[in-house]
């Protein structure tokens, strides 16, 4: 569902007067724009209930500078994968360390950077300062995405687009005091997050909520 059915369904669910037939999210005003709004918190609700839903995981690299030892987060940059990272294919994992445990030493002479400083903006300090061009592989886990016009498709894989809406009307039942609504929807809701988290929580949260008959085995590396 677009941005716009699912503020239809929200309408139509809450049974507001004309529900089902928003012809526009834009320059919303009155109720509708009560539902606009709702419909929007809630896909970002969503989406700030872990840090590492597999949804918002982007691939990420960028090449060194001979001399440049600092780079900039992307754009839409929320928390690195630091268990990812890599230069030229060698894993850095565990050489990353956030600013605040950062001793502030520095290597004297420019090399092949082995370890990696995090910024408080986000940003990357190599070290060494690189002496030439490296390959830096380092994912990260993007900040949650905002639905803004008509057409705006979630984040969120569509099997699970209903669960913003019916969070949605979870704040339109708490705005209109409307319990039997509430209580209509919280337990629905709360059946699909939980298969949300199954679905696109890394292992050690999907193996938790698994229904699955069959045990797990774990294989020790």
């Amino acid at each position: 569902m677009n941005f716009k059915d699912l503020v239809s369904t929200l309408a139509r669910e809450a049974g507001v007067s004309g529900g089902g037939s928003i012809s526009t999210v834009d320059a919303a005003a009155g109720e509708t724009a009560r539902l606009v709004g709702w419909v929007r918190q809630a896909h970002v609700d969503i989406q700030r209930l872990w840090l590492d839903w597999k949804f918002l995981w982007q691939d990420f690299g960028l090449v060194t500078e001979a001399g440049k030892a600092d780079y900039a987060a992307p754009l839409e940059w929320h928390w690195w994968d630091r268990d990812k990272a890599a230069i030229e294919g060698r894993s850095l994992r565990g050489s990353l360390v956030e600013y605040e445990l950062w001793d502030g030493q520095t290597d004297d002479e420019p090399g092949t950077p082995g370890r990696v400083v995090i910024m408080p903006d986000g940003g990357l300090k190599l070290l060494p300062t690189p002496d030439g061009v490296y390959h830096l592989s380092l994912p990260f886990y993007r900040k949650p995405q905002v639905l803004t016009r008509d057409n705006d498709i979630p984040i969120l894989p569509e099997a699970f687009h209903d669960a913003i809406w019916m969070r949605a009307l979870l704040k339109y039942a708490f705005y209109e005091s409307a319990p039997e609504v509430l209580q209509r929807v919280q337990a629905e809701y709360t059946d699909l997050i939980e298969a949300l988290e199954s679905h696109q929580l890394p292992n050690r949260h999907r193996y938790q909520l698994a229904q699955d008959a069959d045990p797990i085995v774990v294989v020790p590396e």
